[in-house]
Parts: C-alpha cells; structure tokens; sequence
C-alpha cells in the first residue's frame, strides 16, 4: 500500500503521503522558476532589442527644440546635434535668451566647451565638469525617450536595465494610445523602473522611474512620418520630487541617420572663436593657451592681418558722392578743354 510506503536513508523513514507532496512542492517551484526565467528572458531580449535598434546607426544628425520648465523657470531654445563614431558635437541656440548659446565638443573623455558671450575662455575639461559644473546640453540622440536629462554621461545601454538588476521580467501585454505594447519592469536597489515597448519596431512609448519621493514619466510621441524608426517625434518628461515639478519636452524637427557629416565639424576652428580667446584646461588647472585664428599659441597674438572693415552705410554715400563729384570734374574740364581743341 502507498500509504505504507517508506523512503528509508540512513535510518530515516517518510511516508509516502509526505514524499507526494514535497514531488507536488517541488514540481510547481520548477514550473516557476521556469516561467520566471522565460519572463526574465523575454524581457532581455525586448530591452536588447530596443539598444539594438537604436545603436545599429554610428552617425546621426539631429536638430530638437527644447522646452523646460523647471520650478517657475522657463527656457525655450533648439539644440543641433552631430554624432559620429566617439565624436559628439552640440551647439544651443536661445529663441527668448533663456539659454545661452553655446558649442561643446566631445572627442572621447576630452570635452571642450566655449559659452557665446563677451570675454568667454574655451575651456577643457572632462564628463564630470560636463555633466555637473557646468552642466552641459550635450547628448548622444539615440537615447531621446529613454532619459529625462540631456546628459553627456547617458548611453542607450546604461537607460535600459537588463543588466545589473535584482528582478526583471514582463509584467503583461498592454496597450497605449490603441497600439499593443509589452510592460517591462527592472528593480535595482530602492529604484523600479518600467518600459512600455513595441514590437518589432521597439518604439519605447512610455518609461517610468520611481525612487524614495521621486517619479520620473516619459511619454514619447510617434507622429511625424519623416521622423525613422525607432525614434520618437516629441518627448514629454516630468519628474515630481520634494523640490517640486520639472518639466521638459524634446521635439525632433529633423533626423538623419548616417549622414556624411565632415571631420572638420569636430575641430576648434568649427566653433569660430575671437582672435586671444584664453584656453583653460580644467583638468590640469592651467591656461594652455590662446587661440590664434588656427591653432593655440603659447601666449596672445597681435593681428598682423587686419581684418577687412565692413563698408558702412555713411561710407557708401560718401564715396558715391566722390565718385559723382569725379565725374563732373572730368566733364567739366572736358567742356572747357574741347573748344580749345576745336581751334
């Protein structure tokens, strides 16, 4: 009988009713290990899809118009953005003098930053100067609708959780805006964060962030056709923490995706310094140099080379009245030396 039956080991007995309820324990503890692992994968392989969609182009040009509001301050101004391999290149443009036009370069782990403003050194400096001191409006297009910020230290990779974690999986199959959409959700330390992707073209239509007081929600927008996948058109990020409510919005304007974007475009003579503008190197914490029109010389340069002036509108008239004074002479003198020829 099973009820009699015993499983002797070294002296010890269990019956038989016991041992069919561990086998019965043990058997849904495997079903569910192995259904947690194939959410676990299957959310793998939708973020790492996601990267891969993003990261398949080397060489991006991008011109987005920013819009933030920050704790009653409001800036409105447009960014142009040139990526190419490790070279980043961005210049900020202010529509209401909210932001200050500026152009940072990024040559690897070298930045260099020049504000366009009177008696403004190019400074040198590193990610950390970049993404704090400053900070800098400079970011690698490909992770529009994955971060809140326009950071230089943000990657596709490091925006999508499927490393590092301590729980990941596919919460369900949802929808937003009437398109079916896989919920993904990562835990790391005090963090949750959550993804909302479609697929196969792995737009990111919504990500979420929650940590202690804070949440952060971007919802990104699909609309504008000449804009390519997987990338969104318009980007609306808030985050509401104790120090209050942040607002900002990215609108795409134009995207290229693997222009041929000219070298010289990441070079010093690409952001059209002033003749002696001072050249600091954070980094060191020493002036390099000045910039000499092509190059950086050991110490400030005097114009050999004037530039020429720009005729102004007081100059045109004067010459122009010199010029008719001229001819008028010429007749004049014509006139009076003709009859003598005459005779």
């Amino acid at each position: 009988m099973v009820e009699d039956f015993r499983i002797r080991y070294v002296g010890y007995s269990m019956p038989g009713s016991i041992l069919r309820v561990l086998s019965i324990s043990l058997s849904l503890a495997c079903s569910e290990f192995l259904a947690a692992s194939d959410d676990q994968t299957k959310a793998i392989a939708l973020l790492r899809g996601v990267e891969l969609a993003r990261m398949r182009h080397d060489s991006v040009s991008a011109m987005v118009e920013l819009h933030f509001s920050m704790r009653g301050e409001v800036k409105n101004g447009r960014c142009e953005i040139e990526l190419k391999d490790r070279l980043l290149r961005s210049e900020v443009f202010s529509n209401d003098g909210s932001f200050t036009p500026a152009v940072v370069i990024r040559d690897g782990d070298e930045f260099r930053g020049y504000r366009r403003r009177t008696s403004q050194d190019l400074e040198l400096y590193d990610v950390k100067r970049s993404t704090s001191t400053r900070p800098d409006i400079l970011f690698d297009p490909r992770i529009l609708g994955l971060s809140e910020l326009a950071s230089a230290s943000l990657t596709v990779k490091g925006c999508l959780r499927y490393e590092n974690f301590q729980e990941l999986k596919v919460v369900a199959k949802e929808s937003i805006r009437g398109v079916g959409v896989w919920h993904v959700r990562a835990i790391w330390n005090e963090t949750t964060t959550d993804y909302w992707i479609e697929e196969p073209s792995f737009r990111v239509h919504k990500r979420t962030l929650e940590w202690l007081d804070t949440r952060v929600e971007i919802e990104s927008e699909f609309n504008a056709i000449e804009i390519p996948e997987p990338f969104p058109s318009r980007v609306i990020a808030v985050r509401n923490s104790p120090r209050g409510k942040e607002e900002r919005t990215y609108t795409l304007k134009r995207l290229q995706l693997e222009p041929n974007i000219p070298a010289e475009r990441f070079t010093l003579n690409s952001i059209g310094l002033p003749v002696n503008t001072m050249i600091n190197d954070y980094r060191i914490h020493r002036i390099v140099g000045y910039w000499d029109g092509n190059g950086i010389a050991v110490r400030p340069v005097s114009r050999v080379v004037q530039e020429k002036a720009e005729p102004t509108s007081s100059g045109l008239i004067v010459a122009a009245l010199l010029s008719i004074g001229g001819i008028l002479v010429a007749t004049l003198v014509l006139r009076i030396a003709w009859p003598r020829r005459g005779r």
